[in-house]
């Protein structure tokens, strides 16, 4: 892994993302930071009254005052350092900034969130679920609050282990080599789905074997949901991050709402990493 996308509006949310990117890159010489900002140019009324222009007077102000914050977060005592860049780009949303011709080498995408992670409620919710449903890179939700040293020791990989996780993972074991944890691979079991335990302690142990993952353990959980199961287990392990795949082909939101990924998000304390899988997986 060699770039990480921070987006940031300033917030304490994006603050603690850049936090968290920050402290990566601290470790990892070769990671670099880039600190995105989108902005908005005022439009006004032409002499015709029919069309509007740009205020170019109000967006030199505006860019002169984004460039003054930009410059007051790096030099952060947390960011010192690591390699931090800046970006400021006008009119563009989320998805156009992600598809930037300047970010397609971006290997991870970091956001902050406040509080659990509710996307349905908040500002930061509705761009970071954008985010999601676009990123073709990893993308790591934080919670704002975040407190204690920065660390991703114990990581939970949540999945079923058939193809759709092998389509994804050597991209996802690149970002998850970097924070340098220890994976607990797991997968849950359930009353109505059951499977025997020894076929599926199989099933994850060839899939570390063929992913040459070193430092890992596996579990097969039982519990009464999979959304329980994660939390449960996570939980147990005092987890650091979960990391699950998704699919993201007309929205995060739209297509799992009730799934989940959504369901183990939505709820969860813990800092989430998503990672989404094509459609024809």
């Amino acid at each position: 892994m060699r770039k990480i996308l921070v987006p940031t509006d300033f917030s304490q949310a994006s603050l603690t993302a850049l936090k968290v990117a920050c402290s990566i890159a601290h470790r990892k010489a070769e990671v670099s930071v880039r600190l995105a900002h989108v902005y908005h140019v005022p439009r006004i009324p032409s002499v015709t009254n029919v069309d509007y222009g740009y205020d170019f007077r109000k967006q030199k102000i505006i860019v002169d005052e984004i460039h003054q914050k930009l410059g007051k977060l790096a030099k952060e005592d947390f960011v010192k350092g690591a390699k931090v860049e800046t970006q400021l780009i006008p009119h563009m949303d989320v998805q156009t900034l992600i598809n930037h011709k300047d970010n397609k080498d971006v290997d991870l995408i970091i956001c902050g969130i406040h509080g659990k992670i509710n996307w349905h409620d908040t500002m930061e919710g509705t761009k970071t679920e954008a985010i999601i449903r676009h990123a073709s890179c990893p993308v790591l939700c934080v919670n704002a609050e975040l407190k204690g040293p920065i660390k991703f020791d114990n990581i939970v990989f949540a999945s079923d282990f058939k193809k759709e996780a092998h389509v994804r993972f050597p991209v996802l074991k690149k970002v998850l080599n970097a924070l340098g944890g220890r994976i607990h691979l797991v997968k849950v079991i359930t009353p109505h789905h059951f499977e025997q335990t020894l076929s599926v302690e199989k099933t994850m142990k060839d899939f570390a074997r063929k992913f040459f993952i070193a430092n890992f353990t596996y579990k097969a959980f039982n519990d009464d949901t999979i959304e329980k199961g994660i939390h449960m287990y996570a939980y147990s392990l005092k987890a650091d991050l979960i990391v699950m795949e998704t699919h993201g082909r007309t929205g995060f939101m739209h297509l799992l709402k009730g799934s989940i990924t959504e369901s183990v998000a939505h709820h969860s304390e813990i800092s989430v990493m998503t990672i989404k899988i094509p459609e024809e997986a």
